[in-house]
């Protein structure tokens, strides 16, 4: 008998296969989601008790913002809020209303809190500024919330079933817990470091060293970063005006804030770009990761549309696919550690 945190590595595995699929199709804005990731909480809804529930939700948001990098960034926290603010709304909804409530207005209801919870939190980075954001991301949530409410309904029940020997878990050791403290580190001095020009040059840097870590640069993320941040700076108007562009007044402070929030908020980007990939985690979220290796695998290698594909992943048996040990993470987390720690110093003594 599968015991529920093996329901919930095997759900939030799922998730991160919604979210894999999202990350294959271009968004306007880094932050904007299609909801792919909310049809396996939606089918989870019934068969979960409300702690279970919270910690799919904790997985989904960790999970995910690991897979694609951004675990020590300010992203994480505004997909962890999303992640939130959607699924208890929706677990709130589908409890109460019961057999009166369809999939269509549990998903549009998570769309709505999600989508605010969102907005909230970009708001505390970005400034008052993002609330421009709130009604083309309030059309665009309802209407990928109705195809997700559509896919829920649409696919089968999971039956997925555990293999008879998973295998002995990823481990992180002393070396995932170096590598998580170099990161968190390194961040903490980005955002405190004040001086553009040194932002600057650390932004070159750790993008010179991206490719050396295996990832890849990806400029129409950093140039949306960069648009948001500065159209949310100028929309508060402060200090001397500089310009004025088709009748709206550019002002010093306010571009200068936009363009330094901007460096900062595409350091910790590129910083959890590069650490992220060092070290794996272990416990419940190495079995998760290792489960949606898997399943990974097994969506790839199927043939048929891609309702029939997930068809398939949903209907077999899971099992895990670990990653291989990262050789050295301890010594390649210095360069990006000390990288930061110059740009830091350099905005102190200048």
């Amino acid at each position: 008998m599968r015991s529920a945190t093996d329901k919930v590595s095997s759900y939030a595995s799922l998730c991160l296969l919604g979210s894999f699929l999202e990350m294959l199709v271009p968004k306007p804005l880094p932050f904007f989601r299609l909801g792919l990731a909310n049809i396996p909480v939606m089918l989870a809804l019934p068969r979960l008790g409300f702690r279970d529930f919270v910690l799919l939700l904790l997985l989904k948001a960790t999970a995910s913002s690991y897979i694609s990098g951004t675990i020590f960034s300010y992203f994480f926290l505004m997909s962890l809020a999303q992640s939130l603010a959607s699924g208890l709304t929706m677990y709130a909804v589908g409890r109460a209303g019961g057999k009166h409530v369809s999939l269509y207005g549990i998903s549009l209801s998570g769309a709505l809190a999600g989508t605010l919870a969102q907005v909230a939190m970009a708001m505390l980075y970005l400034g008052r500024g993002m609330t421009v954001l709130l009604a083309p991301m309030l059309f665009s949530s309802f209407a990928f919330a109705l195809v997700t409410a559509y896919l829920a309904g649409s696919l089968p029940d999971p039956e997925m079933e555990e293999s008879p020997d998973p295998g002995a878990g990823t481990t992180g050791g002393t070396a995932g817990r170096a590598v998580a403290a170099a990161a968190l580190l390194s961040v903490l001095m980005v955002q405190i470091a004040d001086d553009a020009a040194a932002l600057a040059v650390l932004f070159a840097i750790l993008a010179a060293l991206l490719p050396l870590y295996g990832r890849k640069i990806r400029i129409r993320p950093y140039l949306a970063l960069f648009a948001v941040s500065l159209l949310s700076n100028l929309m508060t108007g402060r200090g001397m005006v500089v310009a004025t562009l088709l009748g709206f007044e550019i002002t010093a402070d306010s571009l200068k804030a936009g363009l330094e929030t901007a460096l900062r908020l595409s350091c910790t980007v590129e910083l959890s770009l590069l650490f992220s990939g060092l070290a794996a985690p272990s416990g419940l979220m190495g079995r998760t990761l290792s489960k949606f290796f898997f399943l990974e695998e097994v969506f790839e290698s199927s043939e048929g549309s891609l309702r029939e594909r997930i068809a398939r992943v949903l209907s077999g048996t899971i099992g895990e696919k670990h990653p291989t040990a990262r050789d050295g993470a301890v010594m390649k987390a210095v360069p990006p550690l000390l990288a930061c720690t110059v740009c830091l110093a350099y905005s102190f003594l200048r």
